[in-house]
């Protein structure tokens, strides 16, 4: 069974005919009439009573109606969760720190990034210089704050730190102007992407 037969199952008890269910999903009727009998055959039971008030559903009908709507539901819930975690409005922001930046820093920052991401859970981890880059790697950490000396995203010719920023490539968090702009504001960081 797939969302498809529901999604026109759902249109056709809603408005109880299969003409006005078709102007609604934009489709012809005949297809439309197809693909009902088909989800009656795979279910084993009729799902309406086909008279001249138009299409009633039967007990197999109403019993799915519910179900179906509610899978319906819960299947866009799940790509617009999806779609907004890759975009990085959702989801989880695990952000380390270096203990020196973490007075400086993070005072400023965290307001900035719980205004700009509300729907963003925040975690925030203490990091050493030896630890840093692994922890973005094994992905424990989606960007790490460290002082500016200690990143290689530290260029010689670029104006004096006090702090970096470095960002899993592959994070939405990471992609995201915003996010940059933020730290750069606040934190004072250049941005570095290692992967």
């Amino acid at each position: 069974m797939d969302l498809r037969r529901l999604r026109y199952f759902v249109a056709v008890a809603e408005e109880r005919s299969v003409g006005r269910a078709a102007e609604r999903l934009r489709m012809a009727q005949p297809p439309l009439s197809v693909q009902i009998r088909k989800l009656e055959s795979e279910i084993g039971a009729p799902l309406f009573h086909r008279g001249t008030r138009g299409m009633e559903l039967t007990e197999a009908g109403q019993a799915l109606l519910s179900r179906a709507s509610g899978a319906l539901a819960l299947a866009a819930e799940g790509a617009e969760a999806a779609r907004a975690v890759a975009a990085g409005r959702r989801g989880r922001l695990s952000v380390g720190y270096m203990f020196v930046l973490a007075h400086a820093v993070l005072p400023k920052l965290v307001p900035e990034l719980r205004r700009s991401l509300p729907g963003v859970e925040l975690e925030f981890v203490e990091l050493s210089g030896s630890t840093r880059e692994a922890r973005l790697l094994d992905r424990t950490v989606t960007a790490a704050l460290c002082n500016a000396c200690n990143s290689p995203s530290r260029n010689s010719s670029g104006p004096d730190r006090n702090a970096a920023l470095d960002a899993r490539r592959a994070s939405p968090f990471a992609a995201r102007p915003l996010n940059r702009r933020a730290c750069e504001q606040v934190a004072g960081a250049s941005a570095y992407c290692p992967t």
